[in-house]
């Protein structure tokens, strides 16, 4: 620990200690970013229901899913917690606060925000198809819904039980 407070002290004013038996990060840098704090900050407003608290969370979700080159068992709990809370928020804003329609753009946002986490999500396929479909760009919805289809098969090693027309 001793020469991680080293490392971490020649970045900026950070501090780690110890509380009750937890470990405390304590950063009072302005200059340094730390997007799980934002995370953090997000899932205690929850639930999330205006555009500027979904625009937040693309934002945090444009570099993919959480700490994905990590293998640690201690850390799953953590990584699906983030997970599930990134996709249900999206989901529900998608279900409750947008019209495919006139909003296709948006709508493609939360899928591509979907994708990272969980790329054979069905809502996700849905809400890319019927934006592509608003967007007119039927031969796109098409393709990603065949590429889908053939993900699931590699995946599972059973076809997708959904047609094209289901989907849209």
């Amino acid at each position: 620990m001793g020469k991680l407070r080293t490392l971490l002290e020649t970045l900026g004013d950070i501090r780690i200690s110890n509380e009750n038996g937890n470990w405390e990060l304590e950063i009072n840098d302005p200059d340094i970013y730390v997007d799980y704090f934002e995370y953090i900050n997000l899932y205690n407003r929850r639930p999330l229901t205006s555009r500027e608290d979904v625009s937040l969370l693309f934002r945090l979700t444009r570099q993919g899913a959480f700490l994905t080159s990590e293998t640690y068992d201690w850390l799953d709990r953590y990584k699906a917690s983030v997970t599930d809370f990134i996709i249900d928020t999206l989901v529900n804003y998608a279900t409750t606060s947008l019209y495919i329609e006139t909003e296709p753009a948006i709508v493609l946002c939360i899928a591509d925000s979907i994708y990272p986490f969980d790329p054979l999500n069905e809502f996700a396929l849905r809400l890319r198809v019927k934006a592509y479909s608003a967007l007119g760009k039927h031969s796109l919805a098409k393709k990603t819904y065949e590429r889908f289809a053939r993900d699931y098969q590699e995946a599972y090693g059973q076809k997708f039980d959904r047609s094209f027309n289901d989907i849209r």
